[in-house]
């Protein structure tokens, strides 16, 4: 069997490498799913989620309806609570990384900067995400710097 070695030369060949890959990734999508999919890279990227939000106004937001856009999250994204909630938890792991000053607020004003209705659903799911509480896993960032 012979191996392939790949070079990378320049940044027009890695958007050619990438491009290629996502076609093949969505080989089976259709045009829809594709916009949508897309689209919902821009709202990641925008950090959209950070906000309270529901199913049916991301819908809206996309020019889509709530049946598509919650196919398209089941098929790719796991669900919609998930697919928020693991988002909106990345975000804050990442800010808090890097923002001392964010370590000194309070869960509840996490849990309402980072889109949470409550306090007790921000908890419950930053630990279904990370394993801890979210002020132990502050605690251990203060601990390791």
């Amino acid at each position: 069997m012979k191996l392939w070695l790949l070079q990378i030369n320049d940044e027009s060949d890695k958007q050619i490498i990438e491009s290629n890959l996502l076609e093949k990734e969505f080989q089976n999508t259709n045009n829809t799913e594709i916009k949508l999919l897309k689209l919902l890279e821009k709202f990641e990227e925008e950090k959209g989620f950070l906000e309270p939000l529901k199913l049916e106004d991301l819908a809206i937001k996309l020019g889509t309806n709530r049946t598509t856009l919650s196919g398209i999250l089941n098929e790719h994204k796991d669900n919609f609570l998930n697919y928020i909630n693991k988002l909106r938890i990345n975000q804050l792991l990442t800010d808090l990384t890097i923002d001392l000053e964010l370590r000194n607020k309070t869960i509840s004003e996490l849990s309402e900067l980072y889109g949470f209705v409550n306090e007790k659903t921000f908890s419950t799911h930053f630990k279904k995400i990370t394993g801890l509480t979210p002020s132990y896993f502050i605690k251990q960032l203060e601990f390791n710097n």
